[in-house]
């Protein structure tokens, strides 16, 4: 399967910085995608997503991406939390 194929279905843009933990405050940022390739898939008129609940299987229609940004000490921390947010901000969270 191609990755054109699957559609982003959900985005989490997880900010460390915003933590009330202080020992998550040094940790990398995340951007945790959806994506799915079933464009009549019944959980999703729902908002609803078995990809997205944590103690559920796979789906065998899509898959869970995680990218790493910067620590919020890099300079290019801001920069690339707000690429992600500019990229895929639309998207709503499952």
């Amino acid at each position: 399967m191609s990755n054109e194929e699957y559609q982003v279905v959900s985005a989490f843009i997880t900010d460390p910085k915003n933590s009330i933990f202080t020992d998550c405050r040094n940790k990398r940022a995340k951007c945790t995608l959806i994506k799915c390739k079933l464009e009549s898939c019944p959980l999703r008129d729902k908002n609803q997503c078995v990809e997205a609940n944590f103690f559920s299987g796979n789906c065998v229609y899509g898959y869970t991406t995680t990218s790493e940004g910067y620590t919020k000490r890099s300079k290019k921390y801001n920069k690339w939390i707000n690429d992600m947010q500019d990229k895929y901000g639309y998207i709503p969270r499952l």
